[in-house]
Order: C-alpha cells, then sequence, then structure tokens
C-alpha cells in the first residue's frame, strides 16, 4: 500500500452503484443471484422506518446467500426493504486472493466500504465491525437506482449519497440529497 507524506496510507475512493428497494426477500434473491459470478456486491436492508438493520458483502451472490440467516430472518415480519450495489470503482492493482485459497478474497475496496459503512450507520444485526474504523481514508459515492437498473432514483433517506471517512482525523463527512 502506498503512503503518503504523513504516513497515511493512501486514499480509496469507491463508487457503489444500488439497486432496490426490493420489499421481499424472495424479489431481492431472484435479482441478486443473476449478477454475474465475481460480482462485487454489498448489500443492505433497513426496517420500513429507515433504520439499518444490516449491511454484507459478497464477491459469489449464489453461494453467499444460501447461508445467510440473517437477511433472510429480517423478512420474516414483512417489515424490511432490501438494497444491493455493486461496487463501480476501479479497485488497486495486484492480487487479491490468499496464499491456498482457491476462491478470491472480498477485496480490499469492498470491505473497506463495508466497514466505513457499518461503522457510520451502525445497523442492529450486525455485531462485527460496528467498532471498526476504516484502515485508511475512504471516500464512497453512492448512486441509486431501480430494481429494472433503468433509471435514477432516490435512494434510503440513512444512505447518503457521499460518505467520506478521514484517517488523519478520525471524522466522519456526509452529504445527504
Amino acid at each position: 500500500m502506498t503512503r503518503t507524506y504523513w504516513d497515511e496510507p493512501s486514499s480509496l475512493g469507491i463508487c457503489i452503484d444500488w439497486f432496490g428497494p426490493y420489499k421481499t426477500y424472495e424479489k431481492f434473491m431472484t435479482d441478486i443471484r443473476k449478477e454475474d459470478e465475481g460480482t462485487k456486491i454489498i448489500y443492505y436492508a433497513e426496517c420500513r422506518e429507515g433504520w439499518a438493520q444490516y449491511i454484507g458483502l459478497s464477491t459469489n451472490s449464489k453461494i453467499r446467500f444460501n447461508n445467510q440467516k440473517t437477511m433472510k430472518n429480517l423478512g420474516i415480519t414483512g417489515g424490511t426493504v432490501y438494497w444491493y450495489g455493486i461496487l463501480n470503482s476501479q479497485g488497486k492493482s495486484g492480487r487479491r486472493t490468499k496464499p491456498g485459497n482457491k476462491r478470491p478474497s472480498a477485496p480490499l475496496d469492498l470491505d473497506q466500504a463495508e466497514t466505513a459503512l457499518i461503522n457510520w450507520l451502525s445497523p442492529e444485526k450486525n455485531d462485527r465491525k460496528t467498532d471498526c474504523r476504516p484502515k485508511q481514508s475512504v471516500s464512497i459515492t453512492n448512486r441509486f437506482f431501480s430494481t429494472k437498473k433503468a433509471k435514477p432514483k432516490v435512494g434510503p433517506e440513512n444512505l447518503p449519497q457521499i460518505l467520506f471517512y478521514d484517517w488523519i482525523l478520525d471524522r466522519y463527512t456526509c452529504h445527504y440529497r
């Protein structure tokens, strides 16, 4: 990882295209499984009152959601809205697999986006990363689209259009619509 003059790890810019809202878990699953294998996906669930419930990530949605009980159980009462996002920015070049592991590990940029969003929003069902800060300055631009991926739309109230974590000052700045 390159470093700046102040020994700060290099900054990371991330753009996420979010698709939703899905009002049922089944429709969410149908559409997310249509994504290509290896697509970097981040997913978000909120209750209808607008509170963040869960944020997660995956690079293989066909397998990941077979064992994802947290997301499935959120929709049992019918009060949950689902979104999924595709990382739409170029990550740093280089290898991202662990030695001896045939499946690629979660890319650093996607992991840092998940960490920043969980730390900022503190979803009630996430038991990890709520106290973790990103390991570098991270700027996330969130764009929102309909489930048909055709039209831009207004996203969830909790997800800011721009979220910036300043590693040096250990502070978040965000911009909502």
